[in-house]
């Protein structure tokens, strides 16, 4: 019976030798993966305008749209070759918007100037960088496009000369004619965005903690 209990003693430790001769081996034949190295991403600087504010990109051609506030220019940036081109735009121009089904650029001037007078919209062609100016409201700045139906909406902050927020709107500009339209906002509204699939318009109203909602 002694004899029998070591014969299971030793084939059950020689077979926990073995168990731990094959891990090791595995460890060591098992090659350690080497780490790939995260790339870099080439970087570029590109000159533009004074105090540049705001930046669109129109995917379809490849054109980069820079407005320079307190140079009262847009740079367009070429995405190809990183060249530039300078186009002149209205007092202070803080917001830029593109369709690029239509290829016209949309750039708010706020034409902040201590008064409450109004600004206005320059109208880039993407084609030939020719100009038009659209009427605005007062100090104007967040500036959005639906491509779906080609209409671009500016939100007028209304700050007057005080520097006191009022009561303000947002220009509808029908983008096949020019010609706009008025609609109520909040207060100072700020920026707006375009659902293209819903038609809705949000505009945020920085002084009346809302938003205004706009349906077309």
């Amino acid at each position: 019976m002694r004899l029998m209990m070591m014969k299971l003693a030793f084939a059950l430790l020689f077979s926990v030798l073995m168990c731990g001769c094959n891990a090791a081996k595995q460890s060591a034949s098992t090659p350690t993966p080497t780490p790939v190295p995260t790339p870099t991403p080439a970087t570029a600087t590109v000159a533009v305008g004074t105090f540049p504010d705001a930046v669109a990109v129109n995917s379809v051609t490849n054109q980069i749209y820079v407005a320079n506030s307190q140079s009262s220019s847009v740079t367009v940036i070429d995405g190809a070759t990183n060249n530039t081109t300078t186009v002149a735009a209205g007092t202070t121009p803080l917001a830029v918007a593109v369709n690029s089904v239509t290829n016209q650029i949309y750039v708010s001037n706020s034409n902040l100037n201590g008064s409450s007078s109004s600004g206005s919209v320059t109208v880039i062609d993407g084609a030939t960088n020719g100009t038009t100016t659209v009427a605005a409201g007062t100090d104007p700045g967040g500036v959005a496009v639906n491509p779906n139906t080609n209409q671009i909406y500016v939100a007028n902050t209304c700050i007057n000369s005080s520097n006191t927020a009022t009561a303000c709107n947002v220009t509808v500009i029908d983008g096949a004619t020019n010609n706009t339209t008025t609609v109520a906002a909040g207060t100072d509204p700020g920026a707006v965005a375009v659902n293209p699939n819903t038609n809705q318009i949000y505009v945020v109203n920085n002084d009346s903690n809302n938003v205004t909602v706009l349906t077309p």
